[in-house]
């Protein structure tokens, strides 16, 4: 995608107030009437007074842009590739998902150092998803720029970098709450709740999310609303309690406080119903 500006267009007796828009390989203009001139087509270009004068097959197109006339100008005389406009260097290493016309894997493949098809490759600069080679991809650089910030935050909870480009039933379960965590961080939250986080996990991969929360509380300055229906574990997170029955609260207070002297009854059957094993 190019530059766009407000403008007011002529050619030959239709005249608009509207938008032009200059993108990699030709310039477009919407309102009462529309124009789409491909640089290929233009005959001559000028800037004269503010005004971008473009001589195309159906006649003298006029464009006002002001001081942009110019710069515009210097734009279609010396268009930039489309690996130019979209930002990708020489030597980045591509993944490709989708297909995409042999122009384009052509024009891709002679500026990149690595183009891996069909999937997202560890460490790659950029990702292009299946799109319109010519309309879509002025997406592309904020796609590459999430990309790398979701393989950030899935390194941080424990999982590689493939884990963007495979199937939702190729995770244990561990791991799609690694994944839901990791979904929950990169929106920078400052509060999280955590609605029965590990009632679904065994013992041992309950304990380690367990424990990647309380690292990720501490490095993120994080504050959890945490539910659950079990003691033990909301005592390995919370430092406030708050017991409820039926959508009321019936006591509230200071995790340690709760947990060895609760004032409700109901506070103390739960902690009853805690199985204890056999002393040798």
């Amino acid at each position: 995608m190019g530059n766009e500006l407000k403008c007011t267009a002529r050619i030959g007796k239709q005249q608009s107030a509207g938008r032009a828009l200059l993108e990699t390989s030709e310039i477009i203009f919407r309102g009462d009437f529309r124009l789409k001139i491909p640089f290929t087509a233009i005959r001559s270009v000028k800037a004269v007074d503010g005004e971008l004068r473009v001589q195309a097959p159906d006649g003298l197109a006029v464009f006002h842009l002001g001081a942009a006339a110019e710069k515009w100008r210097d734009k279609i005389l010396h268009p930039k590739s489309r690996m130019e406009k979209l930002g990708v260097k020489p030597g980045t290493k591509v993944s490709l998902l989708g297909g995409f016309d042999a122009e384009f894997l052509r024009e891709i493949g002679g500026v990149t150092k690595s183009v891996i098809k069909g999937k997202v490759a560890a460490g790659s600069d950029w990702i292009f998803l299946a799109a319109d080679s010519k309309a879509e991809l002025s997406a592309a650089p904020k796609i590459a720029k999430s990309m790398q910030g979701a393989a950030a935050i899935l390194r941080r909870v424990g999982l590689s970098e493939d884990a963007i480009g495979r199937y939702p039933h190729e995770f244990s379960g561990g791991q799609r709450q690694r994944i839901g965590i990791a979904r929950a961080l990169i929106l920078h939250p400052r509060v999280i709740v955590a609605d029965e986080p590990v009632s679904a996990l065994d013992v041992s991969i309950g304990a380690q999310v367990l424990l990647l929360l309380r690292e990720l509380q501490r490095e993120f300055a994080l504050t959890y609303i945490f539910i659950s229906h079990s003691l033990p574990v909301v005592a390995q997170v919370a430092t406030r309690i708050a017991v409820m029955r039926a959508g009321q609260f019936l006591e509230m207070g200071i995790a340690e406080q709760v947990l060895q002297q609760p004032e409700h009854e109901y506070t103390r059957e739960l902690l009853a119903a805690v199985p204890e094993l056999p002393r040798a």
